[in-house]
């Protein structure tokens, strides 16, 4: 196996850096990626260290062990203050003693995981959940990795205990005083990365019966409670307290500073019952490291003891709440009827999904090629919901937001009808049979379609350009509606060119599996479909040529319309005494329809071509 010598090392300053892609607006396109504030909520954070450093650097003057190491749970100063500002926030009672410092969400996960989960234990995660929490968890490979469902209300607590007993009984689990635990749940109980969903009461109060009864313990990213729209969701821990009655013990709250004031201090917590806090004070990991981030902590404690976090977190809830609520209104005005989307209540994000089939990692593509707004697909966070999208509101502004939600409605709107959207392979012989009798009659609909086309095309719309061209002394428009009619016109265009590879390649897929899946055949249907296959798969590929030279005839037919359109704009510097000054809101009109409404079928395709006849006919009906 041969080793690289050196590896890449780009002069990056922050995770989401234009090189990386995410959060930001990059070529035009605005990116609805990054869960983490943006600059305008940084910028907002400057004075607040400001003033805090100011009083850290009093305390060192007075005690310059702020310097020194740590002790393993965090400085008792930090977990006092921190107990306060959460007892007022959560609006329940938190002991200081129950609190462990970390370095954020994600080292308190990797702590939980070395110190309390038996070797090879089991991990159970919701489908879908946070898809950094799945990549720690491959460093686990002796564990195995069960996905339990959800909706809208949360975890479903009756298909845990389903695959609880299902794992359980599946070998004999080896725990120990020091890792007590055989498997462990990790779930985001209150507005849920990525779905933004939260667990109900009843759900609750079933959970902890069931790591009580099975001894599961459940960690629980609380990285989002704090940021409910009105009064934070009761967490999970509260519910598992032990009292004289019971006996508590199998939650674990897992906090962090990164979501409520800023990713960069790297600051967290555990909120841990009296038994585990006992264990994880022993950790070799926290014991060596003299508590993690102990200088770091110091600060945090003067930003909590000043009230500037509390200040902070009201800014922050209330450009959350801002951002979300704008989104989800412009997704309810313009989403297609065939998407679905949940209105969370707080957090980050809000969850797409697309009809049944999609692939919205290749929608996902689509849409920032060709509408400038893309997302993250379902498939980084879970391995079924691939017709799924996450949304998230933190980083950018309100308008910004708005604009992306509104540019991926159009994008979803201009596929939402096309027929390959759903591409499902036959799994049987009679559905097998059916499909490759449709296949025969859509590639001859489609050939007849781009016929249609190519006729409009050269009886039409040449003819319309050159009466243009021959007027150009008399047509005088803005550089603006220029810019605009050129954007929505390769719009167009693109939208076209897409659906017709879709068309193609999906039919040659679909072809091509059919001979490859195992199917259970009679040896005549087995006949008739190895008869057919090869023809077929020629028809997709003709269908695939024929696209290309169709429409490379209609981005030939654009591109001498744009410069029409930049003749029309040098024109207006002429000698050209009795120009005329045309309006183009009919023409934007028409043209916008043509980006947002195309369906593959022939009488639409065939309209929609159509539209940009009759965009070119109201520039003609201008001329004197």
């Amino acid at each position: 196996m041969a080793f690289p010598v050196q590896i890449d090392d780009p002069p990056l300053k922050h995770l989401f850096d234009v090189s990386e892609g995410a959060g930001l607006e990059q070529e035009g396109v605005i990116r609805l990626t990054a869960g983490a504030p943006g600059p305008s909520l940084l910028q907002a954070c400057s004075e607040v260290f400001k003033q805090a450093w100011a009083r850290t650097l009093e305390k060192c003057n007075d005690d310059v062990n702020v310097f020194q190491y740590g002790i393993a749970a965090g400085s008792w100063e930090f977990r006092e203050e921190l107990s306060k500002f959460l007892t007022e926030s959560y609006g329940e009672s938190v002991q200081r003693s129950d609190l462990i410092l970390t370095c954020g969400a994600t080292h308190g996960l990797q702590i939980i995981l070395n110190t309390l989960l038996a070797p090879g234990g089991m991990i159970f995660v919701e489908n879908a959940t946070y898809m950094i929490a799945l990549d720690v968890f491959k460093e686990f490979p002796s564990s195995s990795i069960e996905s339990v469902d959800l909706d809208a209300n949360g975890m479903d607590p009756e298909d845990f205990e389903k695959k609880i007993m299902q794992w359980k009984n599946a070998k004999n689990w080896i725990t120990s005083e020091e890792k007590p635990f055989w498997a462990m749940l990790y779930c985001i109980p209150a507005f849920q990365n990525p779905t933004g969903t939260s667990l109900s009461h009843t759900r609750c109060l079933r959970l902890i019966e069931l790591a009580r009864k099975h001894d599961v313990l459940i960690l629980c990213d609380d990285v989002y409670n704090l940021l409910a729209h009105n009064n934070p969701p009761r967490r999970l821990f509260a519910y598992d307290r032990p009292d004289v009655h019971t006996f508590g013990g199998h939650v674990i709250s897992n906090g962090t500073f990164s979501k409520i004031l800023t990713p960069g201090v790297r600051i967290g917590w555990l909120e841990v019952p009296p038994r585990i806090a006992e264990r994880l004070r022993k950790s070799g990991i926290l014991r060596s490291s003299g508590s993690v981030n102990h200088f770091m902590s110091t600060i945090v404690t003067s930003i909590m003891e000043m009230g500037l976090q509390k200040q902070h977190l009201d800014l922050l809830r209330s450009t959350f709440k801002e951002r979300m609520l704008s989104l989800m209104e412009v997704l309810g005005e313009n989403l297609p009827k065939s998407c679905t989307f949940h209105r969370s209540e707080g957090g980050y994000y809000v969850w797409l999904e697309l009809p049944e089939g999609t692939d919205a990692a290749d929608f996902c593509n689509f849409s920032a090629e060709h509408f400038k707004a893309t997302a993250y697909a379902g498939k980084y966070f879970s391995k079924s919901k691939t017709n799924c999208m996450r949304l998230a509101v933190a980083y950018h502004e309100k308008d910004d937001l708005m604009k992306a939600a509104e540019l991926i409605c159009k994008a979803l709107h201009a596929l939402s009808n096309s027929q390959y959207w759903q591409r499902d392979l036959a799994t049987d012989v009679e559905l097998a049979e059916a499909r490759l009798l449709d296949t025969r009659a859509s590639t001859q609909e489609y050939l007849d379609i781009m016929n249609d086309i190519e006729d409009i095309l050269w009886t039409k719309v040449q003819p319309g350009v050159s009466s243009i061209q021959e007027n150009l002394p008399f047509i005088q428009i803005s550089f603006a509606d220029i810019q605009n009619i050129q954007t929505q016109i390769n719009q167009a265009s693109s939208v076209l060119v897409y659906q017709a590879k879709l068309q193609g390649k999906a039919l040659v897929k679909h072809l091509r599996v059919l001979n490859e899946t195992e199917l259970i055949l009679t040896s005549e249907s087995f006949d008739n479909l190895l008869n057919n296959r090869d023809g077929l798969v020629a028809q997709g590929n003709n269908v695939i040529e024929t696209h290309d030279n169709a429409m490379q005839l209609s981005n030939a037919e654009v591109i001498a319309f744009n410069g029409l359109l930049n003749s029309i704009l040098e024109g207006q510097n002429g000698t050209a005494v009795d120009a005329i000054k045309i309006s183009m809101n009919d023409i934007n009109t028409e043209l916008f329809t043509l980006g947002s409404d195309i369906s593959w079928n022939a009488d639409q395709v065939v309209e929609t071509t159509q539209l940009l006849i009759e965009a070119i006919d109201l520039i003609l009906g201008q001329l004197p």
